[in-house]
């Protein structure tokens, strides 16, 4: 190499079968936006219906992730916990604290916090060490991996409704952002603006799985974690970590250069909060994508299901959503909450 000149990237070879593999997953996932996004914008019970067929789909799944068949008690008791995880405690919050039963179907003012109560963790532990202790077939490693998974799931959907509804509570009429019509409500609000803080969330995750994924194929030669996840390269992490933060940053700061934010503290005197959130989202991503095929790994399975061809099963393709929507979810009520550095 002459001196002064950089150095040649060299690009590597996908292939035979990454092109018919490629089309198998662009196929599959421009079905799944013709089917979420739209979903994703209406709000209200479209998204709740969706989330809630995830949500339905994934505990099948998890129930069979360990290869193992279990009886239809420990098949009906997960179902159970995990919808008591991601609904309680809107029953909860509507009949106690409000005392108004028909507010239940407003979701839009029962989402502005998440919430797992201790007594359905309590339940829930209790229930698979009583399982444990009566059925010779469920384990304790089952009891242990049911009771995380089913917390893990229940968490996750529940934070994917507060990125979907809190933001009539945290921006709609509120004094936290600068008054503009948009924020007074109405169909503008409600089908799109109210919808931009779950696309910057899962729609980042999305795009550094996206990213992550052809820097890896194109450019990867150092392995990430081969123990875990055997295709992940530190190449395609870089990659996916620096164009997905970017790329949020530059959504953030664009909203609220035009006096729109998404967040009531994404604004330009708040510029720290937008550079350290766009780059926490994609860290985020890469931790619950690997989190997941290291359950994978331990049990020996390729993917948790089958539904998406190309893709695995619902908890293989949302698995990085499920950890971005717990963590910006509980960041979020921490620094409203407290009001920590914020102008």
């Amino acid at each position: 190499m002459k001196k002064n000149q950089f150095p040649e990237i060299k690009i590597n070879n996908p292939g035979e079968g990454f092109k018919a593999s490629l089309r198998s997953r662009v196929i599959v996932a421009l079905i799944l936006v013709a089917l979420f996004v739209p979903c994703v914008f209406l709000g209200g019970w479209f998204f709740f219906g969706m989330v809630s067929i995830i949500a339905v789909v994934g505990i099948w799944e998890l129930c069979r992730s360990t290869g193992k068949k279990y009886g239809w008690w420990v098949i009906a008791y997960t179902y159970i916990v995990t919808l008591v995880y991601i609904f309680w405690f809107v029953l909860r919050n509507r009949l106690i604290y409000d005392l108004d039963p028909g507010a239940l179907l407003l979701l839009t003012k029962n989402f502005k916090e998440i919430d797992i109560s201790a007594l359905s963790m309590a339940s829930s532990m209790v229930g698979y060490f009583c399982i444990a202790i009566l059925d010779k077939n469920f384990s304790f490693a089952d009891a242990a991996h049911f009771f995380i998974f089913t917390f893990l799931l229940g968490l996750g959907i529940q934070s994917a409704c507060f990125l979907r509804y809190s933001p009539y509570y945290y921006l709609l009429d509120t004094e936290n952002v600068n008054a503009a019509p948009l924020y007074s409500g109405g169909p503008l609000f409600d089908y799109l603006w109210s919808a931009m803080f779950i696309v910057f969330a899962c729609g980042g995750a999305c795009v550094n799985d996206i990213f992550a994924y052809f820097g890896g194929i194109f450019f990867g030669k150092h392995k990430l974690n081969e123990r875990v996840s055997p295709k992940k390269t530190w190449e395609g992490f870089a990659f996916g970590l620096v164009t997905t933060s970017l790329l949020l940053m530059g959504f953030g700061f664009g909203t609220a250069a035009a006096g729109l934010p998404i967040l009531p503290f994404f604004t330009l005197d708040n510029w720290f909060w937008i550079v350290i959130i766009s780059i926490v989202v994609p860290l985020v991503a890469d931790v619950g994508d690997l989190a997941l095929s290291l359950i994978k790994r331990h049990y020996g399975i390729k993917d948790y299901g089958t539904i998406l061809r190309g893709h695995g099963g619902v908890l293989d393709r949302f698995d990085s959503m499920l950890f971005v929507a717990i963590v910006l979810s509980s960041l979020v009520m921490v620094i409203v909450g407290f009001g920590i550095w914020i102008h």
